[in-house]
């Protein structure tokens, strides 16, 4: 998604070279600070306590006072004033209560404290409460204690008050939990490039927090430029210092990241049709009424903009919040609000739910409680009120929130940081340490260690016709040198197509360069807009029916609307006056329609009485067959019902077909859908035989099975295809680990192999990191060095011989009176077999590496 770009303003301790870098309010709940660095840079240690566990030492100088260290209660140390000592902390799995009883015992009473696994940290005492003298509970318990507040210090040097009085850290020791978003152990840059990085910010088990910093220490040679707050939590402010090993870079929360609510922009473009919705204030945590700011670019080819108060189903976000007084301005004059109704006081807000008098100032406000439930809320302002923008523009919005445990229950939040990698940085994994913490509850996390890996440069190279075709629909990040950074990656990994959509940022970054972008239509069949919808909803009689009795308000009445009456034609009209302008939304050369309707798992529609008549006719059945819902689920009526929703499908698909081709005949036009096999036909009421006649290419699946993609390609008839490779984890959430990115480049080889190198689409590419870009252009150079083997190729495998090797782990293309070998190793462990043939000069023994690949020509046999 577009907009918060990050603008780095002089500031700050100049000794330090420190920067700042504003970008918004988010308040949330649940937060931690975390701290990251190269031990190699900084030279973070680790200890162990005398009984094997966990520990740490805290080096305490004590001037004009007593100091009595304990760990959760117990003693461990008694210090006497003016002494510097080392005390080893034994820390237990869980939270350790860590405490300094302090008592002045003259003028200018003061304790200097350093963790020796924080050294060369900014604060190396880390966060301290300070507050009355200890009882129990401030010794033992987790939680801060009432009248414990953030201690103040200079120089790791806290001012001892007169009498007695407490310091205390919580030190929580997190387990082993994978460090890197999503699951995994560690993060990939690479030579020459930009890439995202995205740490996860460590829990703090049993103590609740409200703020969160977050702290990178990066050797020489890799820099933090920008964060990015569309896949990663979006910070307040971001700051950047020199270390002793490179740089040194910290981002401030106010609350937890991850929560998932507050307000989007509506971009619309001039057909109104909708070109994505952007959060720009994000809601979240405990908090009195604040104004909270963001700033978001419009689209390009935007022409309104309309708020919504949203909460998408997905996200889970829970808990209480007021707002009021949302304004929209552009960039250049902050202070003219175009929005006139964001004060939630004109009457057409009282059709909207949570609208009462609880504003800031007792006017009128909307309150939102938010449960745990599986609906998307949102509160819109009306369209009428939406407001004219300038496509490209950079606009402000503002608003008045309170907040009440705002959060996502269980959520993992995580930074998305935009590293840049020198050339001169050599290959190789390099150790990374993290800590977490919460200034406001004085609490941190243990030290860990983990590893960034430096991958070689991009190939830079491209094949001439195989694609290799990632999905992209619109900008789902916010910084637009992120995007640009995915630009440069995209185009230096080989990638030359992208589906989705060309009216996105990237793809315009990459159309000048020869790039080209498929167009998919995001409807399914029958399913109407526009005027059309609007004929079809003063028409229930028009309306498709659900096996259960009830009407698809939105959906025609399939023989209806395929027929010859005067209203069908016209509603015929509207639709094609949609696919025309998704088409025309940008410069498209496919049209591609993804098709996935379910036809009787579950069931779907229709059984009018026209469309079950038209079926008793496309059956053969008498009059005495009975028809009933429950029959046409059950054999031999299910195949029979099944064949004839598909073919509906398919004469709907002929008459897009016939509209495409008339307006755009240079447009590919293509659909994508299962592979071809009964699951297809009844789950996505495709049948790729009854659509080949209508198509210039198929597309299909997702994941590698011979079968079924080989009963697709037959299906189509000779027709381009391209099946599906699956990259695909959610941007935000880690419901679902990453595939492995170390073979993703035998995962791409594979697929183009089989299918006859036409390329494959793959979802998804905002998920792509490092290694992934990486590994794409080691497949992208092998097909470039070979491309006529992959798209002209016969596959010969049957003149060989191989022994310990499976099916799918080697392929043989011949063309010519050459072979293109290809032996793909998608284990940890060396492949070893043997590849043998009486027509060819076989190799004989055949050794890769893990996770490599033998990639070779060979002739004929003398």
């Amino acid at each position: 998604m577009r907009g918060g770009r990050a603008k780095f303003l002089p500031g700050g301790n100049k000794q330090r070279n420190m920067y700042y870098v504003g970008n918004g309010g988010t308040a949330v709940q649940n937060a931690v600070v975390v701290v990251v660095c190269l031990a190699m840079a900084l030279g973070a240690m680790q200890f162990a306590s005398a009984q094997g566990g966990p520990a740490d030492r805290l080096q305490v100088k004590t001037t004009a006072c007593r100091a009595a260290v304990t760990a959760t209660g117990a003693l461990l140390k008694a210090l006497d004033p003016g002494v510097d000592e080392a005390v080893e902390i034994p820390l237990a799995d869980g939270a350790s209560v860590i405490a300094l009883q302090v008592e002045a015992t003259g003028p200018g009473a003061a304790v200097e404290l350093w963790w020796a696994s924080l050294q060369g940290l900014p604060d190396q005492a880390g966060p301290w409460l300070t507050g009355p003298a200890a009882d129990d509970a401030a010794l033992t318990q987790p939680e801060p204690p009432a009248g414990f507040v953030p201690a103040s210090r200079k120089d790791g040097r806290f001012t001892v008050a007169p009498g007695k009085s407490c310091l205390r850290q919580v030190v929580v020791v997190t387990g082993d939990a994978p460090p890197w978003f999503p699951k995994m152990g560690q993060a990939f840059a690479v030579q020459g490039t930009r890439q995202l990085i995205k740490p996860y910010l460590p829990s703090l088990g049993p103590v609740s927090a409200y703020d969160c910093e977050l702290t990178l220490a990066l050797p020489a040679g890799v820099t933090v430029k920008t964060f990015d707050g569309g896949v990663g939590a979006q910070p307040t402010d971001l700051r950047l210092a020199k270390g002793s090993g490179g740089q040194v870079v910290s981002l401030s929360y106010d609350g937890p990241p991850g929560s998932a609510f507050g307000i989007f922009i509506c971009w619309q473009d001039k057909n109104g049709g909708t070109i994505v919705y952007q959060p720009v204030v994000g809601v979240g945590g405990t908090h009195d009424w604040r104004r909270l700011r963001g700033e978001v670019q419009a689209p390009v080819d935007a022409v309104l903009a309309r708020p919504i108060v949203l909460r998408w189903a997905h996200d889970k976000v829970i808990g209480e919040a007021w707002i009021d007084n949302i304004t929209l301005a552009a960039a250049d004059a902050p202070k003219r609000n175009l929005l006139a109704v964001g004060d939630f006081e004109d009457e057409q807000w009282d059709k909207q739910a949570g609208i009462e008098q609880s504003g800031p100032d007792g006017s009128r406000c909307l309150h939102v409680v938010l449960r745990q439930d599986d609906e998307t809320h949102g509160w819109w302002v009306p369209r009428e009120n939406g407001v004219e923008v300038q496509g490209g523009k950079t606009y402000v919005v503002e608003a008045d929130v309170k907040a009440d445990k705002v959060h996502v229950p269980g959520a993992n939040p995580h930074a998305a940081l935009l590293v840049a990698c020198d050339r001169a940085v050599q290959p190789g994994a390099y150790k990374v340490t993290l800590v977490g913490g919460s200034r406001q509850a004085g609490a941190r996390t243990v030290v860990r260690q983990t590893t960034l890996e430096v991958l070689p440069d991009l190939r830079d190279r491209r094949p001439k016709s195989v694609r290799l075709m990632p999905c992209y629909y619109s900008d789902v990040f916010r910084s637009r040198e992120v995007i640009e950074a995915y630009a440069h990656n995209t185009y230096r990994s080989g990638i030359t197509w992208t589906y989705g959509a060309a009216n996105c940022e990237l793809a315009r970054l990459l159309l000048p360069k020869g790039h080209k972008v498929v167009c998919s239509l995001g409807q399914q069949p029958f399913v109407l807009g526009g005027e059309a919808a609007k004929y079809l909803k003063e028409h229930p009689e028009l309306q498709a029916v659900k096996f259960d009795g009830s009407k698809l308000s939105n959906t025609a009445c399939p023989v209806w609307f395929l027929g010859d009456e005067a209203e069908a034609r016209t509603a015929r009209a509207g639709f094609r006056e949609q696919v025309l302008a998704r088409l025309g939304s940008g410069d498209h050369a496919g049209f591609n329609w993804d098709i996935e309707q379910p036809v009787v798992e579950p069931p779907g529609f229709c059984i009018c009485e026209r469309c079950l008549a038209n079926f008793r006719q496309f059956a053969g059945l008498g009059a005495d067959v009975d028809l009933k819902p429950d029959e046409l689920l059950k054999d031999p009526l299910r195949g029979k019902w099944v064949d004839f929703r598909c073919r509906q499908n398919a004469d709907l698909v002929k008459v897009v077909s016939r509209w495409l081709k008339a307006a755009a005949p240079k447009v590919e036009f293509s659909v994508y859908s299962g592979y071809q096999y009964l699951f297809t036909k009844e789950h996505y009421g495709v049948d790729w035989a009854l659509l080949a006649p209508y198509l210039d290419a198929g597309m299909s699946g997702y994941g590698f099975l011979p079968g079924p993609e080989a009963a697709a390609r037959e299906a189509l008839g000779g027709k381009p295809y391209l099946a599906g490779e699956l990259y695909y984890l959610s941007p935000t959430s880690d419901e679902h680990s990453a595939p492995n990115p170390r073979h993703w480049a035998n995962r791409v080889l594979r697929q183009i192999a089989f299918t006859g190198g036409h390329g494959i689409v793959i979802w998804w590419l905002p998920v792509y990191d490092g290694m992934v870009f990486y590994q794409t252009s080691l497949a992208a150079e092998a097909i470039a060095e070979h491309e006529d083997y992959f798209t002209k190729g016969r596959d010969v495998r049957g003149e060989f011989q191989a022994t310990g090797l499976k099916q799918d782990e080697w392929f043989a293309l011949q063309l010519g009176d050459r072979v293109l070998l290809l032996v793909l190793n998608f284990a940890p462990e060396p492949l070893q077999g043997r590849l043998e043939s009486d027509t060819w000069r076989a190799p004989g023994e055949v050794s890769v590496e893990p996770y490599g690949r033998m990639v070779r020509v060979i002739e004929k046999a003398p």
